[in-house]
């Protein structure tokens, strides 16, 4: 066994809680990102890379089907620095618009555009989860993290703690500001790109290569192999081991 493990090779998205992957020469469903399940929001949703197990469905026999579906709606690590950029750039001449012009009369109708605009993406969400793909046709088995490590319970309550508390601080900031342009920015935007994070990025490509990984020929190889050919390096994603239920 190669690593520990064996990479998965991102196909694409087939909808919006499936990708299409391939394991070890086979290609399976990932289910992802499920909108009907709530470990797909918030905080659970944000920490992908530490799920243990991941069901996947074998659609080996019909491969040719969902690689015609397969695209790629998703949000890559280069990408995601890009992005950082860009709204940082829109940040800083969004700024001078800070003037009483676009106050709000009261708090509560702030509270009211940050909950509606979250229900109204939750359903969104839930209608454009399409194609419907009904996965009982096919063989489901796991994928299970070969470098999972159980946090403690300690850490557990750290990382909630921390992590809801700057959301409640982000939202507060933009409500209480009555401020449009505030409230757009920490109201909305930021509070909503952590409750959708799953949705939006595929994270189970960013896991860092530890020192003594990065020290291996074996490690050093493997990123030959992943570089494009522009000389950019692509994502590198976690190993796992196929396991049954």
């Amino acid at each position: 066994m190669s690593e520990r493990g064996y990479r998965i090779y991102l196909v694409g998205r087939v909808s919006l809680q499936y990708y299409l992957i391939k394991y070890r020469g086979h290609y399976y469903l990932l289910d992802y990102a499920d909108p009907k399940k709530l470990s797909s929001y918030g905080a659970r949703g944000a920490s992908a890379r530490m799920t243990r197990k991941w069901s996947i469905y074998d659609v080996d026999a019909v491969k040719d089907e969902f690689c015609a579906l397969a695209h790629k709606p998703y949000i890559t690590k280069e990408q995601d620095h890009n992005i950082a950029i860009a709204f940082i750039v829109i940040l800083c001449l969004a700024i001078p618009l800070l003037n009483s012009s676009f106050t709000f009369v009261n708090n509560l109708s702030s509270i009211s555009v940050v909950l509606t605009g979250f229900v109204a993406i939750v359903m969104l969400l839930h209608f454009v989860n399409k194609p419907k793909v009904d996965v009982n046709k096919y063989k489901k088995t796991f994928l299970e993290s070969t470098n999972f490590k159980t946090p403690s319970l300690k850490l557990k309550i750290i990382v909630f703690l921390m992590t809801y508390i700057s959301l409640f601080s982000a939202v507060c900031l933009g409500v209480f500001s009555r401020n449009l342009l505030v409230l757009i920015i920490s109201g909305c935007v930021m509070s909503y790109m952590f409750m959708f994070s799953r949705f939006i990025y595929f994270m189970l490509s960013r896991q860092l290569a530890s020192s003594k990984q990065m020290e291996s020929n074996r490690f050093l190889k493997h990123m030959k192999q992943n570089r494009s050919s522009n000389g950019k390096m692509k994502d590198l994603y976690m190993l796992f081991r196929r396991v049954k239920e």
